[in-house]
């Protein structure tokens, strides 16, 4: 269980990734790369796949008419990016996968929102953009992928490598893995909140932020109580509670048994240019390509939140042995 789950999402098991289903999201995703071999040189600023999968429904459902502020990219405006998760065959989206988008809706009807997925037709929200919702399905390509992993990362050649040992999965945690690495840069690159669609959002996402603090400018993550009788030396400690920006009593918290939940299914805030989020990139993508260096993203994730919070209240941005810190963080 994450911490404020109950009041802030209301989980509901999508048949946890029903090995039927994972069997066809897996061949539907080796299909693609098939058909989609990369051609390698350089990597290029491909950020544009969102503007670009956004402004292509816009005018497929809108047309010339379309009003400039829908599915707008510039922050300015008020937008934020939402990564809707959806890791099933695209043939079991159902009921439960469209209450998860329409909640989302509800609480911040001027977002775009991706349906992140393996093939979900594009033209499958056409309706929610002719009602003036921003709504729009990314289909995970192989190709793109590269360049997407290239552009956040930094590197072209780190982005091929990995593709070619975690790019065709075999398991349910190899696609997670994959599919961890497509959030994390998504959100590296245009920023945003990413969450699977197997719950509801009950309320706003950033209903309990601090004044200081915005989902356009901070890292907003959930806790996890891990399962041990023994103090983990890298969970989070008193001091780390205590400086947090939510800080909690003895009582409403678990010393050396609480981790950031940063599986792909778990939801989760990063702002657009985070030096934070291409670190915990890197480090799956380096883990992949040289088992010696794998790492739990878990754990790294929250060793390096260690490091920002016990410097506060000191304002970002600032370095940490090495870790750079550009923005707030609040769990």
């Amino acid at each position: 269980p994450t911490r404020s789950s109950a009041s802030a999402l209301m989980h509901v098991p999508m048949a946890r990734l029903s090995l039927a289903g994972l069997t066809l999201a897996l061949a539907h995703l080796a299909i693609v790369a098939v058909a989609a071999p990369h051609a390698g040189g350089d990597a290029v600023a491909t950020h544009a796949v969102l503007p670009v999968a956004l402004d292509a429904a816009k005018r497929r459902a809108l047309g010339a008419a379309a009003p400039r502020q829908l599915c707008s990219t510039v922050e300015e405006d008020g937008r934020h990016n939402f990564y809707l998760l959806f890791p099933l065959d695209p043939q079991q989206f159902g009921q439960m996968a469209y209450a998860m988008l329409e909640s989302v809706l509800f609480h911040h009807p001027a977002a775009n929102i991706l349906v992140v997925s393996t093939g979900l037709p594009e033209d499958l929200f056409d309706n929610y953009l002719l009602e003036g919702y921003c709504v729009a399905a990314l289909a995970i390509d192989v190709q793109q992928l590269q360049d997407l992993l290239a552009a956040a990362s930094g590197s072209s050649e780190a982005a091929g490598s990995y593709l070619e040992k975690a790019g065709r999965p075999q398991t349910e945690e190899g696609f997670l893995l994959l599919l961890n690495s497509v959030l994390l840069a998504l959100q590296v690159l245009n920023g945003g909140t990413s969450m699977a669609m197997d719950g509801l959002l009950l309320n706003p996402w950033d209903y309990v932020l601090p004044p200081a603090v915005s989902l356009h400018n901070s890292g907003i993550f959930l806790e996890r109580l891990e399962q041990t009788q023994v103090p983990l030396p890298w969970a989070l400690q008193a001091e780390d509670f205590e400086r947090s920006w939510l800080p909690r009593s003895h009582v409403d918290r678990a010393d050396s048994a609480t981790s950031l939940c940063f599986e792909a299914m778990c939801p989760r805030t990063i702002p657009r240019g985070s030096s934070f989020g291409r670190q915990l990139l890197m480090a799956l993508m380096r883990g992949a390509i040289d088992s010696s260096q794998a790492v739990d993203i878990t754990q790294h994730a929250t060793m390096l939140y260690r490091l920002y919070v016990r410097q506060r209240p000191k304002q970002t941005p600032f370095e940490v042995d090495g870790a750079v810190f550009e923005h707030e963080m609040v769990t």
